[in-house]
């Protein structure tokens, strides 16, 4: 993410570039004051696009494989379903890195109504924007 380059020096300057390490630490820190308000909305972007689909996010799909499996088969692809699914049955995930993944994402959807896939799309008309 070129919009987030100073972000990157100044807030996750101890991961190496380019290690997937980095991606999360700024998705952390995309509400931090020192944040601009550019990479800010990069973070958005990319965050909401992995909150509506799961196979964007290499580390929950490693991690959640079996879990999507044996308690998501039917959920549809896009759009939030699995993500939200799991959200719904965190309690019964198996996989501890799962659960892990599960619980930040329940914990990103909750404090953003724009990560909530489903709820954003259902109430979009009637969210403000921002």
């Amino acid at each position: 993410l070129q919009a987030c380059a100073a972000e990157r020096a100044s807030l996750c300057a101890d991961f190496p570039a380019g290690a997937s390490q980095v991606l999360s630490c700024l998705l952390r820190h995309r509400t931090h004051r020192d944040t601009s308000p550019r990479c800010a909305a990069r973070l958005l972007e990319h965050q909401q696009r992995r909150m509506a689909d799961f196979r964007l996010d290499p580390t929950l799909t490693a991690a959640c494989a079996d879990d999507i499996v044996a308690l998501c088969p039917d959920a549809p692809l896009g759009k939030g379903a699995v993500i939200a699914c799991l959200i719904r049955k965190e309690a019964e995930v198996a996989a501890k890195p799962c659960a892990h993944e599960v619980h930040q994402l329940a914990a990103a959807a909750t404090s953003d109504v724009r990560l909530n896939a489903p709820l954003y799309e259902a109430c979009a008309p009637h969210v403000l924007p921002g």
